[in-house]
């Protein structure tokens, strides 16, 4: 669908901007994130954390240096959407 493809997308430019603490393993970070329909991120918000202050600041500061994804999808019709991701130290999923 339309918008699995948008969300594999920001899938990955989001991986890509995040920095893996290293001697951190088996732990993940929930965080959702709320995109305006022109793809500027409004808000972060850390929704579960991981145990590891390292861990939760990493993806934390990746996120804040992401100000903007591609522009939603045309089958969107809101004004903005809410992603919910989880960071692993082992990848990423949604």
């Amino acid at each position: 669908s339309e918008l699995g493809a948008y969300y594999a997308r920001i899938q990955r430019i989001l991986y890509q901007a995040w920095q893996q603490p290293p001697g951190v393993s088996g732990l993940s970070v929930q965080v959702k994130l709320r995109i305006q329909k022109n793809g500027i991120i409004i808000n972060r918000e850390l929704t579960k954390r991981s145990g590891s202050a390292a861990m939760d600041d990493s993806v934390m500061s990746g996120l804040r240096s992401v100000t903007s994804l591609p522009a939603l999808p045309d089958a969107v019709r809101d004004a903005f959407i809410d992603v919910t991701i989880t960071f692993e130290t082992s990848g990423l999923s949604m």
